[in-house]
């Protein structure tokens, strides 16, 4: 990214397109996806006013329905950025999203046009699901308070969090500290690790008794744990 795409930023501040901030950003994201908190820092450093990349990307609008309304607005964002910076906000910026949206309904703009209905040529309507929608949605489910989202009132493009699952959420889980995800690695690990225990000691046993038959039997077992693990 810096040597071949913008070799001056090492140098000085350098103007970055929308796409490849978010790429730049999205790659920190996957080099730590089993821990998204460990990319925190980096994608911070990214978007800090101070930093060398001079970029437009903000995950901020206005409702063009009411233009004292804020907005989330991801559509310049990928799909893994989006989720990302969605985990990011609800873990760490909590206050700030109680200021933008005055302790309101937190309010996510779906689709590039603020319209969740497009017309065709023919002249009739059909209902459409911005596909930006259908990931948040996504997300939201894996989380450990899952979030449904709520079409606003006055907009039909934008969606809402349910005020009474994201009170739910900021009640369980601690701002700044907490994993907001439910982890299924983690949930894999423990079971690794006894694995790994059963297998050393049956080895340890196979070593003190020097009987073939002992030695078959261990083997055996071992061979069949292995095979119901993998399963």
């Amino acid at each position: 990214f810096h040597n071949e795409l913008y070799p001056d930023i090492k140098f000085k501040p350098t103007s970055i397109s929308l796409n490849d901030i978010d790429k730049l950003i999205e790659v920190y994201v996957l080099l730590n996806k089993k821990s998204w908190m460990k990319s925190v820092k980096d994608v911070e450093r990214i978007l800090s006013q101070k930093s060398t990349y001079i970029h437009s990307l903000s995950c901020w609008t206005q409702d063009i329905l009411n233009k004292k309304q804020t907005l989330l607005d991801f559509n310049y964002f990928s799909t893994t950025s989006t989720c990302f910076i969605l985990r990011y906000l609800m873990v760490f910026k909590r206050q700030e999203l109680k200021r933008k949206f005055k302790n309101g309904p937190i309010k996510i703009l779906c689709g590039k046009s603020q319209f969740s209905k497009r017309e065709r040529f023919s002249g009739w309507k059909e209902d459409y699901e911005s596909p930006k929608k259908k990931s948040i949605e996504n997300e939201l489910n894996k989380w450990k308070i899952k979030i449904r989202l709520e079409q606003d009132k006055y907009n039909p493009a934008v969606q809402c969090l349910n005020e009474e699952d994201v009170k739910l959420l900021f009640e369980t889980v601690p701002p700044g500290k907490g994993f907001i995800v439910i982890d299924l690695f983690s949930l894999i690990e423990p079971m690794i690790f006894h694995f790994k225990y059963f297998v050393s000691f049956f080895c340890l046993f196979d070593k003190l008794f020097d009987n073939v038959h002992f030695k078959k039997s261990t083997s055996s077992i071992v061979s069949n744990a292995k095979t119901n693990f993998l399963r």
